[in-house]
């Protein structure tokens, strides 16, 4: 299994966990979806993009549509003085990943629109307390383990 491929299966337990209704909301709870993404896309975007030419067609993919859920998340938060600027700089990032821009360019962009979410929606961005290792095992064997396999390396029989 490729890096970038622990990364995505990591990132998508996030979400899973994050969206699961079986917990309370945490705080925050778009946007710490949306700071996930945009770290999603700033780490591996390199992986898809190389010297202005796509590396990895499947990859590059999925950073253009991390980008455009992020623009679409970003929206739907709720009213604040700086969403709109918030979604116009997802939109400049967006067209910074089409454009096959360097990875600087994004991951540096990609920052800034994580500090700002951070800043405008008061988001925590450590946890409150310890994960609970036992659950995310549970739910890693439940909602992802048929597909990322056991110990995540996408082998899974799904």
């Amino acid at each position: 299994m490729t890096r970038a491929a622990g990364r995505r299966g990591l990132f998508l337990l996030a979400l899973l966990i994050l969206a699961t209704p079986a917990s309370p909301a945490p705080p925050g709870g778009g946007a710490q979806t949306i700071l996930h993404a945009l770290d999603y896309v700033a780490v591996d975007y390199p992986e898809a993009v190389k010297d202005g030419r796509v590396a990895d067609e499947a990859e590059f993919k999925e950073q253009v549509d991390f980008v455009t859920q992020a623009i679409i998340m970003l929206g739907e938060l709720p009213a604040h003085p700086e969403r709109a600027a918030l979604v116009e700089q997802a939109r400049r990032l967006l067209a910074l990943v089409e454009g096959k821009r360097p990875a600087d360019d994004v991951a540096r962009l990609a920052g800034e629109i994580r500090g700002a979410v951070i800043r405008a929606y008061q988001v925590p961005v450590a946890p409150a307390r310890p994960p609970d290792l036992r659950a995310a095992a549970e739910l890693y064997a439940a909602r992802c383990a048929a597909c990322h396999g056991g110990e995540g390396r996408g082998d899974g029989p799904a």
